[in-house]
């Protein structure tokens, strides 16, 4: 707990308020990678394709991005796993049953 010794040496800053927050903002992270799985592609923008230059003419050209396999979309950390653990927990409670 280094980081967080000189904030909570602060007079105004009760540690059940930090716990709180940090709380809040995990639960907040997971609503988020829960509802929306996937994120606009960093490399291509969600554009779904690179506009590149040739490296000695510099000429522009286009071709399908190969991070996302020109879908525009890539998974968001922890969205998959949430999904996985969704359907795994279904799948089981529906065996039982």
């Amino acid at each position: 707990m280094p980081l967080l010794a000189p904030v909570l040496s602060h007079q105004h800053i009760h540690w059940p308020a930090v716990v709180l927050i940090l709380v809040l903002l995990a639960a907040a992270a997971i609503l988020i990678a829960w509802s929306k799985p996937t994120r606009r592609c960093p490399r291509c923008h969600g554009q779904r394709v690179q506009i590149t230059r040739h490296w000695l003419t510099g000429r522009q050209h286009t071709r399908p991005c190969r991070r996302c396999s020109s879908t525009g979309r890539v998974p968001r950390l922890g969205g998959a796993a949430l999904h996985r653990l969704y359907w795994s927990v279904r799948a089981e409670r529906n065996r039982t049953q």
